[in-house]
C-alpha cells in the first residue's frame, strides 16, 4: 500500500513491494566487527557529533557506525535498510537503485562530479564525490541496492578528509557486510 499525496508532487512506495498488495520484504544486516585494518569503535566512541548517542543497531532503524584504524583513521558509515522509493510528477524514479538517489545520497547537485568504482560482492557500483561544504572539502561515497542505502565518510583525527582510496576502504566494509531477509 503506497501513499499518494493529493495535490502533492510525489507518490511513495516501499522498496521490495510487489504488485497485488504484497507486503514489503524487510531486511536485516550483520554488521562486521572488523574488516581490513578497521575495528568497530567502542560504545560511546563515534564520529557522529550531531548525535549524542547515535543508533548503531540496524534492526532499530538507520544506523550510524564508526570504525577505527591506526594513525587516527576512522570510517563514519550510515546504513539504512529497506529504503523508500518515490516517483516525481514528471515520472522520474528517485529511490533505491536510481542515479538520482545516488546523487542525493552523496549530497551533491551534479551527478557528473561523482566517480564510479566497481562495487562489492553484492553487486552494483560504488560512487564517490568530493563534497565542498562550509569551506571544507571531503570525500563521501555511497552504495545502494533495492534493500539498502549506505554512505561512507573517511576521517582522520575526527575530521572528514579527501581520500583517493576511499572506494577501496568502503568496498572492504561492504564485502564484510551481510544483508539478508529478516525472519518473520
Amino acid at each position: 500500500m503506497g501513499v499518494v499525496l493529493v495535490g502533492g508532487a510525489v507518490g511513495w512506495l516501499v522498496a521490495g513491494r510487489g504488485g497485488g498488495g504484497a507486503q514489503p520484504v524487510r531486511h536485516t544486516a550483520v554488521i562486521p566487527q572488523a574488516f581490513g585494518a578497521y575495528r568497530e569503535a567502542k560504545a560511546g566512541d563515534n564520529e557522529w557529533p550531531e548525535y549524542a548517542s547515535p543508533n548503531t543497531d540496524v534492526s532499530k532503524g538507520e544506523a550510524y557506525l564508526t570504525y577505527r584504524a591506526s594513525g587516527g583513521r576512522a570510517m563514519a558509515i550510515d546504513v539504512k535498510l529497506d529504503p523508500v522509493a518515490y516517483t516525481a510528477d514528471d515520472g522520474t524514479r528517485i529511490g533505491p537503485g536510481s542515479d538520482n538517489d545516488t546523487t542525493s545520497l552523496l549530497g551533491i547537485s551534479d551527478a557528473g562530479i561523482a566517480r564510479s568504482y566497481p562495487g562489492p560482492r553484492q553487486g552494483g557500483e560504488i560512487r564517490c564525490a568530493e563534497d565542498r561544504a562550509a569551506g571544507h572539502t571531503d570525500t563521501v561515497c555511497a552504495w545502494q541496492s533495492k534493500f539498502a542505502e549506505i554512505r561512507y565518510f573517511p576521517m582522520v583525527n575526527h575530521r572528514a578528509i579527501v581520500s583517493a582510496t576511499a572506494q577501496n576502504d568502503f568496498r572492504s566494509f561492504l564485502d564484510a557486510l551481510v544483508i539478508k531477509p529478516a525472519k518473520s
